[in-house]
């Protein structure tokens, strides 16, 4: 089966030297000052979500954390992120019953980047593979190079705004972009292979396997300018991809 990998982690050590703080434990991850600096040298474990708005930094150096997190509403690693994560990826579970329901975040209003998720993604509406509510009204969102591998499901019966990547995205200004979901997506009302609901800017990302026959986004606010494609192959995919994606992170086929 083709797929695409994002190979996070790929800062030289050497620019970090200003110290962010170094995290290697749940205990430690829970116990973050919501507006610090910090950095994840290890593989771990989380069992709940991290509960303030986070306005910080947090960059996950490439390693993954494992999730196991069942609430009713705002759940995800991150209940809501002001700040940045990034380099991070997330693998597991997540479920809530009600809205607002993301792998890395349940609410992003600044940007996640780097990322991807591995975990089995289920709630009611609002429900992402990253992200479950991008942006605000006065707080755009932006996702950058991030992917999604497993399945999102959204159980609501109308206005079910279940994506890939972003559940319902925001503000005009909102950006998704060089992002990419090869998993399934089942919404009974406006599901897409990347976006359930789309106001903002969702440009150079990718889709396909489970979720090939869905369009990008299943509901994409007039007005605003959106392009995506979809690929035949992963390798093709992973050239788009690569033409916009910064210096941090390559698309690779595995």
């Amino acid at each position: 089966v083709l797929a695409l990998v994002l190979a996070l982690g790929l800062v030289p050590m050497g620019a970090l030297a200003a110290g962010p703080i170094e995290i290697s434990t749940a205990e430690q991850f829970a116990d973050m000052e919501a507006n610090g600096s910090y950095i994840l040298m290890d593989d771990i474990s989380v069992t709940a979500a991290y509960t303030e708005d986070f306005s910080g930094t947090f960059d996950g150096n490439g390693h993954r954390i494992s999730v196991a997190i069942s609430e009713t509403s705002n759940v995800g690693l991150f209940k809501k992120v002001t700040g940045t994560v990034k380099n991070l990826i997330v693998g597991g579970t997540v479920k809530g019953t009600g809205a607002y329901v993301g792998a890395i975040a349940a609410v992003c209003e600044g940007s996640i980047i780097d990322c991807g998720n591995e975990a089995t993604v289920t709630g009611n509406k609002r429900v992402g593979g990253i992200v479950g509510h991008a942006g605000s009204a006065t707080s755009p969102a932006s996702i950058l190079n991030c992917y999604n591998t497993r399945a999102i499901e959204g159980t609501a019966s109308r206005a079910t705004a279940t994506g890939g990547i972003v559940g319902y995205v925001q503000n005009a200004d909102s950006s998704i972009k060089n992002c990419a979901s090869f998993a399934s997506v089942t919404a009974k009302a406006q599901g897409g292979a990347l976006v359930g609901y789309c106001a903002g800017k969702l440009t150079s990302s990718a889709w396909g396997g489970a979720s090939s026959s869905m369009g990008a986004a299943g509901w994409i606010s007039e007005g605003n300018q959106n392009a995506t494609k979809s690929y035949e192959d992963a390798a093709s995919a992973c050239a788009a991809l690569n033409a916009t994606r910064g210096s941090n992170a390559e698309w690779i086929v595995s």
